[in-house]
């Protein structure tokens, strides 16, 4: 939370520790960005962030809202950029909200809150109603290709190259990256065709898809 000292994180670690000797099971966006490499140590709040750290940091956030089934906001929240836009992301994707109380104490209240999903004040047609899921599957699809799993197996150029040049060896064929993209899009589409429940097979197919243009494009450029 810019504007903070040490940009609120003493805080979020506050929190964050009092809710789980509650029981509660925590993501904490203050380890994420630690995680990150992220050292919040010793600044004022000010700092600007550049535009990938900020992206970066967004990215995270939205990935783990996919995960959870509540979102708790800290005291001051509504004068966060970031804050506000993950508040409507909840709302969007029907979470339980709750709300710090803003002279914290231990054990900390929460006060069960009602989030505002609008985007602006101007009224929106109405929806229907697998709007959600398209939303669900393209998030949860946006934080796997850029998320954790660029950490985990490195950018997806380079993993989709290596393992074109391995899978070409091996059939004693030319294999580019978008191939394997192509292929494993494929795969989760036999994958479908068994299991179409299955969320996280088509999350996984639009993120090939995607992961597949970024290679495809890079040719081009």
């Amino acid at each position: 939370m810019t504007g903070i000292a040490e940009f609120n994180f003493p805080m979020f670690d506050l929190v964050a520790q009092c809710l789980r000797e509650e029981g509660w099971k925590v993501i904490s966006p203050a380890e994420m960005d630690r995680k990150d490499g992220f050292d919040e140590r010793g600044m004022s709040g000010t700092e600007p962030l550049t535009d990938q750290q900020r992206q970066r940091f967004a990215r995270n956030d939205i990935g783990a809202l996919l995960q959870v089934d509540a979102i708790i906001m800290l005291p001051g929240w509504e004068r966060s950029t970031g804050a506000t836009n993950e508040s409507k992301i909840a709302a969007w994707l029907g979470l339980d909200a709750f709300e710090v109380a803003a002279d914290v104490e231990w054990p900390i209240e929460l006060r069960p809150l009602t989030l505002d999903g609008r985007w602006s004040s101007v009224p929106q047609p109405s929806q229907p109603q697998y709007a959600n899921a398209r939303a669900e599957v393209l998030l949860g699809a946006e934080a796997l290709v850029n998320g954790d799993r660029n950490v985990q197996y490195g950018d997806p150029r380079a993993d989709f190259k290596r393992t074109a040049a391995m899978w070409g060896a091996y059939l004693g064929v030319e294999v580019a990256p978008h191939d394997v993209a192509a292929l494993m899009a494929l795969l989760k589409v036999s994958r479908i065709r068994w299991s179409p429940q299955k969320q996280d097979s088509w999350i996984d197919l639009a993120g090939y898809a995607a992961c597949g243009w970024d290679c495809a494009s890079e040719v081009q450029r």
